[in-house]
C-alpha cells in the first residue's frame, strides 16, 4: 500500500543529511510539502524541489547560539507560505563524546541544547496551529542510549531520554485532540555514527550488540517517518518505535 500525503505540510529538521535528508525526501515522495532546516554548512540537496512536492523550501540555520530557537523562524515562514504544519519531524543532532569527568560544561549544555531544546522549540511552535486545526503528527528522534545509557555519551544520552519522555507526555496532552506523538528509535550510519564506523575495533564491538550485525540506512529509517505521518497510524501515538536491528527489544 503506498501512503499519499497529498494536501500535507511537513517541517523536517536536520535535513541536509542522513536520517533527516532520507525522511525529507521520503515525505515529499509521498506528496507532502516539504519546508526543511539544518545547522550544517552543507546545503540540503534539492532533489524533493524536484518530486511531487513542487512547492517544497528549504533554509539553512546559521551556526550561531542559541541555535535551537532560529528554528521556529523558519517555522513561521513555513506557515506563511504553506498556510499550517501538519507534520513535524525533528531529526537534529550532535555528539561530544567524553567520559563525564571529562565533560566541559559548555559541551554538555551545547548537547542539550540542540538535540532537547530545539525538538521543545520546534514543536512549541507549531502546536497552537495543531490545535486549532485539530490535526497534527510530531515525530522525533531518540537513541538507545535515551533507554539504556551509553559509555562516553552522558550529554547525548541524557538528551535522547528526555526527548523520549517530552514525546510520551505530548501523547499524553493530546491525544484527544487529534495530535499523534511517537519516537523513531533508530540505529544507522550516519555523520553521528561516523566515528564508531571508522574505528574497525570500535564498530566490531558495536555490532555484536545488534542481532542483525549491521548498520541500517537512512532510507531504511525514512518509511517508518512517513507511516507515523500519515492517517494510517491515527491510533499509535505514545511510542518508541525500534528500527535498530534488535539492539533494544
Amino acid at each position: 500500500m503506498k501512503i499519499e500525503l497529498e494536501g500535507q505540510v511537513a517541517f523536517v529538521t536536520g535535513a541536509a543529511s542522513g536520517l533527516g535528508r532520507a525522511a525529507a525526501r521520503a515525505l515529499a515522495e509521498a506528496g507532502a510539502k516539504v519546508a526543511v532546516s539544518d545547522i550544517s554548512a552543507r546545503e540540503p540537496k534539492t532533489w524533493w524541489l524536484r518530486s511531487r512536492a513542487t512547492a517544497a523550501k528549504r533554509w539553512q540555520l546559521p551556526r550561531t547560539p542559541p541555535i535551537a530557537r532560529r528554528s521556529t523562524t523558519r517555522l513561521r515562514e513555513t506557515v506563511k507560505a504553506f498556510g499550517k504544519v501538519d507534520i513535524v519531524h525533528t531529526c537534529h543532532g550532535i555528539v561530544r563524546p567524553a567520559l563525564f569527568h571529562k565533560v566541559q560544561v559548555e559541551d554538555w549544555l551545547k548537547v542539550i541544547d540542540i538535540h532537547l531544546n530545539g525538538t521543545f522549540y520546534v514543536v512549541h511552535a507549531v502546536i497552537d496551529g495543531m490545535l486549532e486545526r485539530g490535526y497534527g503528527r510530531i515525530v522525533t528522534v531518540t537513541s538507545p542510549a535515551g533507554i539504556q545509557g551509553s559509555f562516553g555519551q552522558s550529554s547525548y544520552a541524557a538528551a535522547k531520554g528526555g526527548i523520549i519522555a517530552f514525546t510520551k507526555s505530548l501523547a499524553r496532552e493530546y491525544a484527544k485532540k487529534g495530535i499523534t506523538a511517537n519516537a523513531i528509535n533508530p540505529v544507522a550510519a550516519t555523520a553521528m555514527t561516523e566515528k564508531i564506523r571508522t574505528d574497525p575495533k570500535l564498530e566490531q564491538k558495536f555490532l555484536k550488540m545488534i542481532p542483525m550485525e549491521r548498520w541500517a540506512e537512512p532510507e531504511e529509517i525514512a518509511p517508518l517517518t512517513v507511516f507515523l505521518a500519515s492517517s494510517l497510524a491515527s491510533y499509535i501515538t505514545g511510542q518508541v518505535v525500534a528500527v535498530n536491528g534488535g539492539l533494544t527489544m
